[in-house]
């Protein structure tokens, strides 16, 4: 045991303004085979209650070579590592840290350590001399197990076979000249095509364009706001000027624009002149204005079904990659929520388009052509470009990008491309009793003012109907889809007060866009695909599908890749069409008449007729049937 004998230690932290009382200790260093728990640098003299926050305790930091802060406060102490460092009583507690104890040694494995020739903690005491958490996790000695004895013979091409005493020789292989030999497998390809024989009927629809006056969609030109069957360029130009004049309304965008011409340090001036620049570059992108528009409604919640609101607006920015890290300061999230509450800002909030079809909540499509270019000029803009060229970088480099492989954003696309074709029409007048006795069982909009004109059918209608047909397959066709097909199958409104019931719901021509559009992405194999898997039709399959069954004999289809929602369609949509309306004409008929009594597995269309009679007259709906065929309707029981 050895005693001896410190210095006095100053009591007290360096930054007190005289010195504490100066207190004698003694430090035992013992080494001792007994187990120690801690080392106490305290006598009992000075002990406290160990809850006391005022008990002294020992402060100690290591010098650092060179210091000088030091100099006359108090002597530094060395260790037995060659360092130096100070020790002092401080009177209340910093933080106290809890050293562990070091791990015993591990069991003797080897005759070295049952005998210990030295102390088992003679590994540990470098690191009790060093301050505590310097030392370096120590890792002790793992005796080596000894490698396998060589074999007697060499079983690879060594250099000398007849030296099997060295390691090494069984590694020193014998280098060999590569060879390449070339050998022709043959692979064998089985391809199986169908070959489909066009009846007179389908070759004379292929070489003809469809008459519109003459098909299922004549009563599209008399019943939408563009008084035709597509969107023309005129009509559409015509909708921006409505939505720029309600623009300009709005003093406060027009001082964005003008702010906008005066931070670029444009020479244009006249304010005038000004707004026509802008709505001049506004026709040339105007397009994209609503396609956006279109797709991101059916994003929005069902509060909103017709308009943009903050949660549609978050996922198209995501869409867009808006803002980046390298975007203005002025794009950032926060920014863009700004924006949005200024676009909602109505200026005469009793003007029959606010009370009617403005929400303050969410952006009819003047306000989203506005915040799209409040957000042009604050990513592109700000003094960096002229306004003009703001906005066309902001579509061109952000917009265009990101919609370039939606082809389904595009409404008029759709029409003139799948739907307006003879063969869809064709097989539209094929159902065109069911699907009209279907359009009235539900459509229950009411045209306010107008008692004696037919019913439309809003969302609400069109969703009941898809359930009740099961015609959505979830998670490729759900609710978000379902409403997507019903915003895009309507036509524009330029001023969507005028007539709200009719830009809010569909007619029976749209109602029958909207099948198409449906059986465009909608999962249902061809007829050789259930024949080569065993199904008798398309309706057994889908109702194992439904009911997640199957039998014996049969093979499960995979999904198409063309089904996807925006990928390239390589069936004609007749095809679709025709496939989709027997599956909703069968289901319709298992869920309703099974209901009355009837035998539900023998379909017949005159059963279906009936029972949908019954249920229009049951509902109290309209007896009057608009599209042909009245009679046969108002006859029913």
């Amino acid at each position: 045991v050895l005693k001896p004998h410190l210095h006095p230690v100053h009591a007290g932290s360096a930054a007190a303004a005289k010195p504490a009382p100066r207190i004698e200790l003694s430090v035992q260093v013992a080494e001792s085979a007994q187990k120690r728990n801690h080392m106490s640098f305290e006598t009992k003299d000075l002990f406290l209650n160990q809850f006391d926050k005022q008990r002294p305790v020992l402060v100690a930091f290591e010098h650092v070579p060179g210091a000088k802060v030091h100099e006359g406060l108090f002597p530094e102490y060395h260790l037995p590592n060659g360092r130096s460092a100070f020790f002092y009583y401080s009177t209340s507690v910093l933080e106290e840290m809890e050293v562990p104890l070091k791990p015993p040694p591990p069991l003797p494995v080897t005759l070295k350590y049952a005998l210990q020739p030295a102390l088992p903690l003679l590994v540990f005491l470098p690191s009790m001399s060093k301050m505590p958490g310097s030392a370096p996790p120590m890792d002790l000695a793992k005796p080596v197990p000894p490698l396998a004895p060589l074999p007697s013979c060499h079983k690879l091409k060594v250099v000398d076979a007849r030296d099997v005493q060295r390691r090494s020789s069984f590694g020193d292989l014998e280098q060999e000249p590569l060879q390449f030999r070339i050998v022709a497998r043959v692979r064998k390809m089985h391809m199986r095509t169908e070959r489909t024989e066009l009846t007179p009927e389908e070759i004379e629809d292929s070489s003809t364009e469809l008459v519109l006056e003459q098909s299922v969609f004549a009563k599209r030109a008399t019943e939408s706001d563009a008084k035709d069957y597509v969107h023309s360029n005129r009509y559409m130009m015509s909708m921006l000027e409505i939505d720029w004049e309600r623009c300009m309304f709005k003093d406060k965008f027009s001082l964005v624009i003008k702010r906008e011409f005066k931070v670029s340090n444009s020479t244009v001036k006249d304010e005038r002149e000004q707004r026509k620049i802008v709505y001049n570059k506004m026709m040339d992108h105007y397009h994209l204005v609503v396609m956006m528009f279109d797709y991101y409604q059916h994003l929005s919640s069902t509060n909103f079904p017709f308009l943009v609101d903050l949660d549609a607006l978050k996922e198209m920015l995501d869409n867009l990659g808006i803002p980046l890290e390298s975007d203005s300061s002025q794009c950032r999230i926060v920014d863009i929520e700004q924006m949005f509450i200024a676009c909602n800002h109505q200026t005469a909030k009793n003007s029959q388009l606010n009370k009617i079809a403005n929400n303050p909540n969410a952006l009819m499509r003047f306000e989203f052509m506005e915040l799209c270019l409040r957000m042009a000029f604050a990513r592109c803009g700000k003094g960096v470009c002229a306004p003009e060229v703001a906005i066309e970088k902001f579509f061109s480099d952000v917009i265009v990008p990101s919609i370039k492989d939606f082809p389904i954003f595009q409404r008029d696309s759709f029409r003139k491309e799948r739907l307006y074709t003879n063969s869809v029409n064709r097989v539209f007048k094929q159902y065109e009793d069911i699907l009209q006795t279907i359009y009235i069982r539900y459509a229950d909009q009411k045209i306010p003012g107008k008692k004696k004109d037919p019913k439309l059918m809003n969302l609400q209608n069109w969703l009941q109907f898809l359930k009740d047909a099961v015609l959505l397959d979830k998670p490729y066709v759900g609710l978000e889809e379902a409403k997507q097909f019903f915003i895009s199958s309507r036509m524009h409104s330029q001023k969507e007060e005028l007539d709200y019931v009719h830009y809010t719901c569909l007619t029976y021509t749209d109602f029958l866009e909207a099948l198409g559009r449906l059986a465009d992405v909608r999962m249902l194999p061809m007829a050789l695909e259930l024949s080569s898997s065993g199904w008798v039709d398309v309706f057994e399959w889908f109702l194992a599908v439904e009911n997640k069954t199957t039998k014996e004999g049969v093979f499960p289809i995979p999904r198409r890749q063309s089904a996807e929602m925006n990928s390239l369609k390589t069936r004609p949509l007749s095809e679709k069409v025709n496939a989709l309306l027997d599956v909703m004409a069968k289901r319709l008929h298992l869920r309703f008449v099974a209901t009355e009594g009837e035998d539900a597995k023998e379909y017949s269309a005159e059963s279906l007729l009936e029972c949908l009679k019954i249920r229009i007259k049951q509902s109290s709906s309209t007896t009057k049937m608009f599209l042909g065929n009245v009679s046969s309707i108002q006859e029913g029981p």
